[in-house]
C-alpha cells in the first residue's frame, strides 16, 4: 500500500526570505512564527527560488528583503512581478551583533535581514523606476568619462615628467586647450616607442572628449523631455538625476 503524503497549505501565513545577494549565487534564510525554517545556498536565479517557496510554502504570502548594491533593482522587480512583497535596503541598516561583526558570513548575513525583516526593523529604500533608472544610467556614464578624462591627462602629464620634458611657460596656464594639443604632437621624441606611446595617449584623450561631449548633448536634450521638463526645480532635477553639469574640457 503506496504511502500518500498530504502537503501543507501555507495560506494566510507570512514567510519572511533574507536574500544574502552575490554574482552567481544567493545564500536564502527562511523565517516564520520567529523562528529560522530554512537556510540554504542556490543559484543566482529568481525562477530558481519562486520555485522552491511554492512548492515547499505553497499560498503563503512571501515577503523579502536583499541589501543594495551591485545587483541594482531587477530581482525586486522580478520578485514583485511574481506575487512578493520585496525590499531593497541599505546595509547600513540591517542590525549587526559584535558576533556577526567578527563572524561574519554568507549564511550569518542572510539570517541577520530574514531575521530583522520578520522583527519590522526595516525600510525599504526608494526604488526609481526603469526609466529613472536609465536616465541616471546615461548620467553616470557622463561622469565616468569625465573622471577617465582626468586619468588621461594625468598620464600623459606624468609621461613628460618622466621624461624630463618640460611644458613650455607660456602654455602652463593653458593645459589642454588646442595648443597645448598641438605641441604635444609635436614633441620630438627620440625613440620610437615612446613616440608610439604619447600618440595613443593623445588618442585615446581625443577619444574620451568626444564621448564626454557627446553624451552632454544627449543629457541635455534629456532635460528637455516632458517627464523633466514638468519639474519647476532645476536645481531638484539635477538632483533626481544625480548630475551636476560640467562643460567638457
Amino acid at each position: 500500500m503506496s504511502k500518500v503524503t498530504k502537503q501543507v497549505d501555507f495560506s494566510g501565513e507570512k514567510i519572511f526570505i533574507g536574500i544574502d545577494v552575490h554574482l552567481k549565487s544567493w545564500q536564502v534564510s527562511i523565517f516564520a512564527q520567529e523562528r529560522l525554517l530554512k537556510n540554504f545556498t542556490q543559484p543566482g536565479n529568481v525562477e530558481v527560488l519562486d520555485a522552491y517557496m511554492r512548492s515547499n510554502y505553497p499560498n503563503a504570502q512571501y515577503v523579502c528583503a536583499y541589501e543594495s548594491g551591485f545587483s541594482g533593482f531587477w530581482i525586486q522587480r522580478a520578485l514583485t512581478k511574481l506575487g512578493y512583497e520585496c525590499i531593497v535596503v541599505n546595509a547600513a541598516d540591517v542590525p549587526q551583533t559584535d558576533k556577526g561583526e567578527k563572524n561574519k558570513t554568507d549564511k550569518f548575513d542572510a539570517k541577520r535581514i530574514g531575521k530583522s525583516l520578520q522583527a519590522g526593523f526595516l525600510d525599504g529604500i526608494y526604488i526609481p523606476s526603469e526609466q529613472l533608472e536609465a536616465d541616471r544610467k546615461l548620467v553616470r556614464t557622463y561622469n565616468q568619462y569625465t573622471r577617465d578624462l582626468t586619468r588621461a591627462k594625468n598620464r600623459i602629464k606624468g609621461l613628460l615628467y618622466y621624461l624630463g620634458i618640460p611644458i613650455p611657460t607660456e602654455l602652463q596656464n593653458h593645459s589642454w586647450g588646442a595648443p597645448f594639443i598641438e605641441w604635444l604632437k609635436k614633441v620630438p621624441i627620440v625613440h620610437d616607442s615612446l613616440q608610439q606611446t604619447i600618440t595613443y595617449q593623445l588618442s585615446n584623450l581625443e577619444y574620451l572628449k568626444l564621448q564626454k561631449k557627446n553624451l552632454l548633448k544627449e543629457i541635455k536634450s534629456l532635460l528637455l523631455h516632458e517627464r523633466y521638463t514638468e519639474m519647476s526645480n532645476f536645481y531638484r532635477l539635477y538632483q533626481v538625476l544625480g548630475f551636476s553639469l560640467q562643460q567638457p574640457s
